[in-house]
């Protein structure tokens, strides 16, 4: 499993204009893939993210191809492309902070939220990617109410705070009783 813990530091700072989907386009048909999500920031770098099941992926788009990536090969008859979420409407945004939240232990541990936060400390956006889509949740009550629920699943959660490459705050809870 792919526990990279600050992965998304790379977006502390960075005004992101638009998130997107990557969607399959093929016949003049697009289907969005639930497991990504793009995004895009004012200066032209582009970041995507890809949920699977083992793992949570999150890389910067090169600036000179600027390939989306996927979790399956294409056919030749496929290709990737954006499609944009409308339904956000605190973007555009500079992020300058994000809390990753991880349950499990030690070699069990892995991502299932990230949430996003603006200079004032208010919320942004979060993404759960505890199964296998990157679901967005804009309401924060809503992902406080699935990682209450999470602790009775996985035991231990830990929240990073990250508000600089240099500035980690780390926090865990543990299920009393639990192995």
């Amino acid at each position: 499993m792919d526990r990279l813990k600050g992965q998304f530091q790379a977006l502390l700072g960075q005004r992101v204009t638009s998130l997107a989907r990557v969607a399959l386009a093929q016949d003049n048909k697009l289907s969005p893939l639930m497991a990504t999500l793009l995004f895009t920031c004012c200066n032209s770098r582009n970041f995507e993210l890809l949920v699977e099941q083992d793992t949570v992926r999150f890389e910067e788009l090169s600036s000179t191809n600027n390939l989306l990536f996927a979790s399956f090969e294409l056919e030749p008859s496929e290709q990737l492309i954006a499609y944009p979420c409308t339904e956000i409407d605190k973007i555009p945004q500079t992020i300058a902070s994000l809390t990753e939240i991880w349950a499990g232990k030690d070699e069990t541990e892995f991502l299932v939220a990230v949430s996003f936060w603006d200079g004032g400390k208010n919320h942004i956006i979060s993404v759960c990617t505890e199964g296998d889509e990157a679901e967005l949740m804009m309401n924060l009550e809503e992902l406080w109410q699935r990682i209450d629920d999470m602790i009775f699943s996985y035991g231990t959660l830990s929240h990073q705070l990250y508000t600089s490459a240099k500035d980690i705050k780390d926090t865990a809870v543990s299920l009393v009783g639990s192995k």
